[in-house]
C-alpha cells in the first residue's frame, strides 16, 4: 500500500540521530584538505536513508534533515517489498521510527509518496506489460530497476504511474505478481486530501481517495487484449483493432477524438475480448479492503493483568460475516434468545464501475458524470427493449384479429413536419403505401370486450395498417 516515501523532519532531530546506536553516519571528506565535501552526512538502516545537511563546512549549523526510502522494505528488514503491507503494519513501522529513530509522526512532513499494490493478476505480468498500448495519448516508457527492465511507466510533472513485474525485480519464482503504483512527486497533489504529516497516513479517510487516483490511471490505460478472437470480426473491425493497438496512433488524437476512439475500442474488447482490465480493477479494490481491514486481537494471548483482557466481552466475534457483540459475562441469556447484531457500515461504491466513492458525499451514487450517463443510458435501453418486445407480442395478437374487423384505431401520422391524428374503424382503412410510410403511432381499442388500449409504434404500427389495408382491398 504505502511504500516509497520522502519526509522532512525538524533540524533538532539531527542531534538525536547522531547519538542513535542504530545509525552510523558517514560523509565524503577530501584526502588533501580533510574538508567536508558536500556538507552532508548519511546513514542507512533497513532500506531507509537518513540525511543531515549542514549550512557550513564546520558542521555547526544543521540546515535540513530528511529520510527517504521504502517503509514496506523497512518492515521486512530491508530485504524486499514483494509481499502485502497492511495499514496495521504501517502503524507498526511508524511507531518504530518514532521510538527508535526519534521521528515524530505529527511533525515529520511528507515530501514524496508512493502508493500501490502487489496483485496476483489472472495472467502473467509479462503478458500484461505487452498488452499496454498507451495512457490517454502518451506512450509508455521502460521502467528499469538496477539496470533490469522490469516494467513500464508514465511520467508527468507531479505524478508517475508504474506497472512492473515484482517477481522479476526480486528474482521470485512467480510470473503473475504485478505491481500497480502511483508516485506523488509534488505535495500539491496530496493537499486536497489533507495528507501532510506521517500521522495522516494512518487516517483511512485521508488515504482512501488515493485508491481512486490509482484506479483512474488504470481506467485511462489503453489495454490491448491479445486473447481477442479476430476471426469473429469483419475486415473493417480487424483493421480498426490493429490501428488502436498501435501506441503512436493515440498520440495523433485530440481529447474528443480519443474519447470517441476509446469508446469504440472498449465496445470491441467487451464483445470479443476478455475482461482482464476490469478484473484487475476489482482485484485492486479487494486488496485495498483486505489491507485496511481491522485485525481482531486474540484474547488468549493477552495477559490477565491487561485491562483489555478483563473487558474481553466488549470485543466482537464474526458470525455469518456479521459483527456480533459478545454478551457480558454477568448477563443471563434466555434459551432461544437472539443476540443483537451490529449493523455493518456499507462502503459506498459507484453503481457502474464499482469504484470506492466513500470520499464523496453520502448521497453520491457515481464516481463521475460518465458513469452516471452510462448507468441511466443502460436503463433507458433496457426499458426500450422491453417495450419493443411487448409491442411485438401485441402485434401478433392483433394480426389474428384482423379478419373479425372489430378494431377501432387512432392513427398518428406526420405530414410536412406536423403530427396529425385520425380516428378510424378498421373497415374504413383503404389507403396508399405513401400514406402508410408517414404513420408514427397507432392506438387500438374495441378489439374485444373490456380490452385495454394497445399502442404500437414505428414499423409495428405500419405493418398492422398495411395488413388491414390488404384485408379491406
Amino acid at each position: 500500500m504505502i511504500d516509497g516515501i520522502k519526509i522532512e523532519v525538524p533540524t533538532t532531530t539531527a542531534k538525536q540521530w547522531l547519538n542513535c546506536r542504530l545509525l552510523n553516519f558517514y560523509t565524503g571528506i577530501s584526502k588533501q584538505t580533510g574538508v567536508l565535501m558536500d556538507n552532508t552526512e548519511i546513514a542507512t538502516s533497513k532500506g531507509l536513508v537518513f540525511i543531515i545537511r549542514y549550512k557550513d563546512e564546520a558542521q555547526k549549523h544543521v540546515s535540513y534533515c530528511e529520510v527517504k526510502g521504502s517503509l514496506h522494505k523497512f518492515y521486512n528488514g530491508g530485504k524486499h517489498n514483494a509481499n502485502d503491507f497492511s495499514l496495521i503494519e504501517l502503524e507498526t513501522v511508524l511507531n518504530t521510527l518514532e521510538h527508535d529513530y526519534h521521528i515524530e509522526k505529527n511533525t515529520a512532513q511528507i515530501r514524496n509518496l508512493e502508493f500501490g499494490f502487489n496483485i496476483n493478476t489472472p495472467i502473467s505480468s509479462k503478458a500484461i506489460l505487452k498488452n499496454l498500448v498507451a495512457y490517454k495519448n502518451y506512450e509508455f516508457n521502460t521502467l528499469s530497476v538496477a539496470t533490469k527492465k522490469v516494467g513500464k511507466q508514465i511520467g508527468q510533472q507531479q505524478q508517475r504511474f508504474k506497472i512492473y513485474d515484482k517477481g522479476k525485480e526480486h528474482n521470485l519464482n512467480v510470473d503473475n505478481l504485478t505491481r500497480f503504483e502511483v508516485a506523488f512527486k509534488k505535495m500539491i497533489v496530496l493537499k486536497p486530501y489533507g495528507i501532510t504529516y506521517l500521522s495522516d497516513l494512518l487516517n483511512i479517510d485521508k488515504i482512501r481517495p488515493l485508491v481512486g487516483v490509482l484506479l483512474d490511471w488504470w481506467d485511462n490505460v489503453i489495454y490491448y487484449d491479445k486473447s481477442i478472437d479476430i476471426t469473429h470480426l469483419t475486415h473493417s473491425m480487424q483493421k480498426r483493432v490493429l490501428y488502436y493497438a498501435t501506441p503512436r496512433n493515440w498520440s495523433d488524437y485530440n481529447r474528443k477524438q480519443r474519447l470517441r476512439a476509446k469508446k469504440r475500442y472498449k465496445s470491441l474488447m467487451d464483445k470479443y475480448g476478455s475482461n482482464t482490465q476490469f478484473d484487475i480493477k476489482q482485484l485492486i479494490l479487494e486488496k485495498w479492503e483486505n489491507l485496511t481491514a481491522e485485525k481482531w486481537v486474540r484474547i488468549n494471548r493477552l495477559s490477565k493483568e491487561n485491562q483489555q483482557h478483563k473487558n474481553g466481552y466488549e470485543l466482537t466475534v464474526r458470525i455469518n460475516g456479521l459483527n456480533v457483540p459478545k454478551t457480558p459475562l454477568n448477563q443471563n441469556i434466555k434459551k432461544g434468545a437472539k443476540l443483537p447484531i451490529k449493523k455493518q457500515i456499507k462502503r459506498n461504491r459507484c453503481k457502474t464501475c464499482k469504484t470506492d466513492i466513500s470520499h464523496k458525499r453520502k448521497t453520491a451514487m457515481f464516481c463521475s458524470k460518465k458513469c452516471n450517463n452510462s448507468f441511466h443510458g443502460y436503463k433507458r435501453t433496457k426499458k426500450r427493449r422491453q417495450e419493443r418486445a411487448k409491442q411485438k407480442k401485441d402485434l401478433e395478437n392483433l394480426i389474428r384479429l384482423i379478419p373479425k374487423k372489430q378494431m377501432s384505431l387512432i392513427v398518428y401520422y406526420k405530414s410536412e413536419g406536423v403530427i396529425y391524428s385520425d380516428a378510424l374503424y378498421q373497415i374504413e382503412i383503404r389507403t396508399s403505401k405513401e400514406w402508410i410510410r408517414t404513420i408514427k403511432k397507432i392506438e387500438v381499442s374495441e378489439y374485444r370486450k373490456n380490452g385495454k388500449v394497445i399502442v404500437l409504434t414505428s414499423y409495428r404500427a405500419r405493418r398492422l395498417i398495411k395488413l388491414i389495408n390488404l384485408e379491406n382491398k
